[in-house]
């Protein structure tokens, strides 16, 4: 760790922990010594860098996000190479959670919490299709939630490992996480946005119903569900999710890209239009389990708190469980 601080920017910033292992990267927690900022620096392990191509791939997914200054995608401050030739990204961090981690015991969120995370997401979404970016692979574990002090939630998408500008798009490629991935990724065929809105489907789905699409474990298997497959209406599996959030959500999970919301901003209205029944009790005040306790992950540098209304911690869900970009 000493040998990277001084390595890092020219010694620009000082390691303070691990923050999160993934299959291609180290996260840490580091602080900017001029600026007395806090920043998140992902390290490709050794192992993955294959000649430039790995650099190369480190600074395309810098130049990607730059290029999308949006409140709701985490923001790139940085990138560098160390001596030993792995490249690094300095990014923002944000103080909140993974969406993986809220929803990964089969929590479903409130309806109402649920819909401010799936707006933003959206929006999100939008900004980078306008700039002509699919992601291709949206998923809990690539959504950082925290909370205001206002008691709203505030969802940020992140890891543009494996996203593609549309000329870069090839037929043939299995890019993205089985779970998540549109039919027609699922078949190598060239994706859209509308790609990223079945994958978006796909969580929501997950968000409001606390179960996972399929069970099925082979990776492969799995993603040709999406193909072969339809998932039981949302309402008759979820009764509490009004009718308009459940035909939103399912027109989303459409086979045909074209039977889909033609966008980001289509889909939006539709979440915008959903109207909560009192009944339910599902105001912005509702607590939510997951931000009620302090946990510490499998091989965190640091305990992670995950109330986020205190800014305590720090998100790295997005570093665990990759399975394409890593």
């Amino acid at each position: 760790m000493e040998r990277q601080r001084a390595e890092l920017g020219g010694g620009r910033y000082e390691v303070q922990a691990v923050l999160g292992c993934g299959t291609s990267s180290v996260v840490y927690l580091a602080r900017h010594l001029e600026l007395q900022r806090d920043v998140a620096i992902k390290v490709l392990r050794a192992e993955k860098v294959a000649g430039e191509e790995g650099r190369a791939q480190t600074l395309r997914e810098a130049r990607i996000i730059a290029s999308m200054n949006h409140p709701h995608i985490v923001t790139v401050h940085d990138v560098g190479v160390l001596v030993d030739g792995r490249p690094y990204m300095v990014m923002e961090v944000v103080q909140g959670t993974s969406l993986e981690r809220i929803v990964g015991d089969g929590f479903a969120l409130p309806v109402e919490r649920a819909l401010e995370v799936f707006e933003q997401v959206a929006r999100a979404l939008g900004h980078a299709h306008h700039h002509g970016v699919v992601h291709r692979d949206i998923k809990p574990g690539n959504i950082l939630v925290s909370e205001h002090s206002s008691r709203r939630l505030a969802a940020k998408v992140t890891d543009f490992g494996v996203a593609a500008r549309a000329p870069e798009q090839q037929r043939g490629e299995f890019v993205g996480t089985p779970m998540y991935m549109s039919p027609e990724q699922a078949l190598g065929e060239p994706v859209s946005a509308a790609s990223d809105l079945y994958s978006l489907g796909v969580v929501m789905y997950r968000v409001l119903t606390g179960r996972r699409p399929f069970d099925v474990e082979v990776p492969r298997e799995l993603a040709m569900c999406h193909v072969t497959q339809s998932l039981p209406d949302l309402c008759s599996v979820a009764r509490d999710v009004p009718p308009q959030l459940g035909a939103a959500v399912m027109r989303c999970l459409e086979k045909e890209p074209d039977d889909r919301f033609a966008s980001a901003d289509d889909l939006i209205a539709a979440l915008q239009a959903v109207h909560v029944h009192p009944h339910l009790g599902l105001h912005s005040t509702a607590t939510l389990e997951p931000f009620a306790r302090i946990e510490s992950a499998p091989g965190w540098g640091l305990p992670v708190r995950l109330a986020a209304a205190t800014a305590s911690g720090f998100a790295v869900g997005w570093v665990l469980g990759w399975t394409a970009g890593g």
